[in-house]
Formats: structure tokens, sequence, C-alpha cells
């Protein structure tokens, strides 16, 4: 008598496929453009008006959001602090940089009056420095200048709290002043 197995041979039935998706969600591809189409959409184009071509540009910046968007999801790019903020430079580029280095400047001379304000001895802390990393630094360094590369410093050590701080708050900031992309 053969072997059988005590397992059933039987697998389990597959999954159910998953539901439709609603035809406003479905992608619609669009094909490569030969060299003769891309001739011809550049005769159609310099038939239209200028606010033809606005509308018109205005549909593809929608389309590649979406397209966009709909990549980012698939890839999980969105659920990651690096995702989102690619997002964002991507959405937002020069408003967000804009708003980025306007931090930065802003808290470097913050950083630059407190030291000032509260007569920091920065040759005694670059002294500190010295002993611990055995180099000196605080010799060669003219107290003015040891005092901006103190801020510049402390302003770089600020930098794990202000750029969650940008990625969070640049989406409203951009759209309250009416910078944000059109297609959101």
């Amino acid at each position: 008598m053969p072997y059988r197995s005590s397992q059933s041979s039987s697998s389990p039935p597959p999954p159910p496929p998953p539901p439709p998706l609603p035809q406003h969600l479905q992608l619609k591809t669009l094909p490569i453009l030969s060299s003769s189409e891309k001739e011809t959409y550049n005769l159609w184009l310099s038939s239209l008006t200028p606010s033809e071509k606005s509308t018109e540009k205005e549909s593809i910046e929608k389309s590649l959001h979406s397209l966009q968007t709909r990549l980012s999801l698939l890839t999980l790019e969105s659920s990651t602090f690096r995702g989102q903020l690619k997002s964002l430079t991507r959405d937002y580029g020069f408003p967000f940089l804009v708003y980025w280095w306007s931090l930065w400047g802003v808290t470097g001379i913050i950083c630059y009056g407190s030291i000032s304000f509260f007569s920091l001895d920065v040759p005694s802390l670059l002294k500190n420095i010295d002993t611990l990393i055995n180099i000196d630094v605080s010799g060669r360094i003219d107290p003015d200048l040891g005092e901006v590369a103190v801020a510049v410093a402390v302003n770089e050590l600020l930098e794990p709290v202000r750029l969650p701080f940008v990625v969070v708050t640049t989406k409203k900031l951009v759209d309250t002043l009416g910078y944000g992309p059109k297609y959101n």
C-alpha cells in the first residue's frame, strides 16, 4: 500500500480577489510618445491660446501629482519621514527651502545673540573642547570668530529639532500664504 500523508492533499483555497478599483481611481496608462506623436503634440500646442496652454499644464500637473502620490503609497514611501521630506521638496520646492533656510538663519542669529548677550567665555569653552579632542583649536581662533564658530556649531546641533518642525509646518504655512501647489 502506498504511503499516504496524514495531511490533506488539497491545499487551502486561494484568497478572494480584491474588489475592483472604482472607475475614478483607475490608472489611465499614458503611452510613450513616438517622434511623430511629439511633433503632432507640438503642433497642437502651438495652436492653443495662452489660457488653453495654462489649462493643459494644470491638467498634466494634476495627473503627475496623482501618479506621484500613487507611487509613494505603493512603495510605502509616504509613511516614512524621509518620504514625507521628499514629497514636501517635490510639491513645495522653493517655498520649502526658503522657509527652512530662513529658520536656519533665525536660529543662527539667536544662537550668536545668546552667546554675546550672556557673555559666554568662548576661549575657555574651546580649551575644554581641545582637551577632549587633543587638538589645539583655541590658540588658533580669534575670540570674535570663535563666537561665530560656536554659534554655527550650536545651530547645526539644533537641526534634528528644526527639520521635523519645518516638515510638519511647511504645508500649512505655505498653503496659508497662497504659495502651495495648485493641484492639492
